[in-house]
């Protein structure tokens, strides 16, 4: 008989307690093979820096206007969990190589349309994992949604196809920059 590692299994809960203490050290870069990466554990590890951070929102009733300048604010006045996110979100890793990326956004450039159809038709490939497509079911930003933000607006920003829409302008990925804050 096969033991299907649970919540309830504590070896499970003892490696994804592992995982989630790295997950929440800001700016981790693991040097880890990848086949030495707990992927299982990995799949039930949010992001609890943000989690934390939304969690200290909620507390002081700063859940409503603008959650971006909220969060800044925070970080401005020494929240910890805000501190800890923006540290951890504004950390260029090592093997990030912008001029590479912007070789890259010069190809998108020259095919706006290809490069586009590209992204969102990756888009469909986020459900298929079942944890990750009740995830991203349960907030209601289906591909649907996020095509009819794009044709409505031109903006797909808030959706999670907002980022890839920006990648033909690789400032719009570095931290500091003035288009980091509107990506």
């Amino acid at each position: 008989m096969t033991t299907v590692p649970t919540l309830t299994n504590p070896d499970m809960t003892a490696r994804i307690a592992r995982v989630t203490a790295l997950a929440r050290t800001p700016g981790h870069v693991s040097g880890t093979a990848p086949d030495a990466v707990d992927i299982e554990a990995w799949g039930h590890v949010g992001d609890p820096l943000a989690e934390d951070l939304i969690s200290d929102m909620r507390e002081r009733k700063l859940m409503g206007g603008d959650l971006f300048l909220s969060a800044r604010s925070q970080e401005t006045s020494g929240l910890p969990a805000a501190v800890a996110f923006f540290a951890d979100v504004e950390s260029v890793p090592e093997w990030a190589d912008f001029d590479l990326m912007k070789s890259g956004a010069r190809m998108g450039n020259r095919n706006p349309l290809g490069m586009l159809l590209g992204f969102h038709g990756g888009l469909a490939f986020t459900y298929i994992d079942p944890a990750t497509a009740t995830v991203m079911g349960s907030t209601g930003r289906s591909p649907t949604r996020v095509w009819c933000s794009v044709v409505a607006t031109g903006k797909p920003r808030e959706d999670s196809s907002g980022l890839s829409t920006s990648t033909g302008c690789v400032q719009a990925v570095q931290a500091g920059s003035i288009g980091y804050e509107f990506a």
